[in-house]
Formats: structure tokens, C-alpha cells, sequence
């Protein structure tokens, strides 16, 4: 049995600080990455010890490092493990994926789906969100019609970037190590730090209007 997990830092149970989960910071490197690592380590030994044969490792949470997890690896089996990096590798997943679609039973996507998204920066963003397709239906609010949830990407990651846009100019996706972490911009990185401690210590609404 081949099983797929999908991982990311929010919720990983041993970490309590919002810096942890950006690579700008040094508690990224510090606690973060390694009780991440960790984590997703014991779920694939338990998937494993559960019956699964292969587990593959998506990492989708975006730090600033586009490698959160040091060793992403498809597990062969109990003590072995091949390492899997790169597009070459989700080819050929997604090779393998599609000749053995027959043993899977047919997902139902749904048809006809109405998303909706409440932005802080309701005002700053509405460019962004009227070019991913949302109209304005209030002064934080945003709504789209979809044919099909398959047309669904391109709206979500348009929300996903204008939710982000004030922390975009200090953003970075080149923080591979702690050194570079270390000798990125102080005044980039500070910004970071101000506003993951922001929303880290928020106890307001998920939804802002």
C-alpha cells in the first residue's frame, strides 16, 4: 500500500512559537526545522509499522526555505529508504500514479462551488483578488463563482498571495541554511519576525469582518 502525506509546519505538535515556522528566524533552525523533521519522521514509522509499503512525502509549507525537511524520501519498506528530490522523481510518481489509476476507486469532484475569502487588507489587495477572478462583496470580503472545484487553483493562489502581499517585499525563498538566514537583510528579517509575532499572539477571528 503506497500512501501520500502531505505535511506542513502549522500544527506540528511540539512547536509554540510562531518564529518557528520561518526560516528568517533563527528559531527556525534552532527548534523548528529539526521537531518538524521529526514529526514526519514518526508518522512515516508508523505508516509503515501500520502496513504501508511506500510512503511519499509532499512538503508544502512555505518558510522561506524551499527545503523544510532536510532528507524528503520515499520509504521502501521498514530500514530502507530511497531519497526523492526534484521533478524527475514526481514524474515519475505521477507515472506510476496514472498506470495504476485503475485500482483506485473514482474520486467525485464537485461541480458548481462558491468560494469566499475575508481579507485584513481588504482595501490594498482588491487589484490582486479582482485579477484571481473574486469580486468585492464588502469591505474585507470576496467571493467567486466556479463552474467545477477543479478551477479552483488559480483563485486560491491568488487569495494566498494577496493574504501575504504586506510581507512580501521582506520575503525570501533563498534561506537554505542558518547562515544564510543569519547574513540575510537585519531589517528584512526583523520585519518577518514582527509580523509572524503579530499573528502568532492574535486572538482574533479567522474571519475579519
Amino acid at each position: 500500500m503506497r500512501v501520500v502525506m502531505s505535511v506542513d509546519m502549522e500544527g506540528i505538535s511540539q512547536l509554540s512559537r510562531a518564529r518557528e515556522i520561518v526560516a528568517a528566524c533563527p528559531e527556525y533552525w534552532e527548534t523548528g526545522r529539526p521537531r518538524y523533521e521529526e514529526e514526519v519522521a514518526a508518522a512515516c514509522e508508523g505508516l509503515l509499522a501500520g502496513g504501508a509499503t511506500d510512503v511519499v512525502v509532499l512538503d508544502n509549507h512555505g518558510s522561506g526555505n524551499p527545503a523544510n525537511i532536510g532528507v524528503v524520501q520515499r520509504s521502501a519498506g521498514h530500514g530502507a529508504a530511497e531519497p526523492v528530490a526534484g521533478p524527475d522523481a514526481v514524474r515519475e510518481f505521477a507515472r506510476a500514479c496514472a498506470e495504476n489509476a485503475g485500482d483506485v476507486p473514482p474520486v467525485a469532484v464537485p461541480e458548481a462551488a462558491r468560494l469566499a475569502a475575508s481579507m485584513p487588507n481588504g482595501a490594498d489587495v482588491e487589484a490582486a483578488m479582482r485579477e484571481g477572478g473574486f469580486a468585492r462583496t464588502g469591505e474585507v470580503e470576496y467571493e467567486i463563482e466556479l463552474e467545477s472545484w477543479e478551477d479552483a487553483r488559480e483563485p486560491v493562489g491568488a487569495a494566498m498571495l494577496a493574504a501575504m502581499a504586506p510581507l512580501l517585499g521582506a520575503w525570501s525563498t533563498d534561506l537554505t541554511s542558518s547562515e544564510r538566514a543569519s547574513a540575510y537583510d537585519r531589517a528584512k528579517r526583523e520585519e518577518l519576525g514582527a509580523a509572524i509575532d503579530a499573528w502568532g499572539d492574535a486572538s482574533g477571528p479567522e474571519w475579519f469582518s
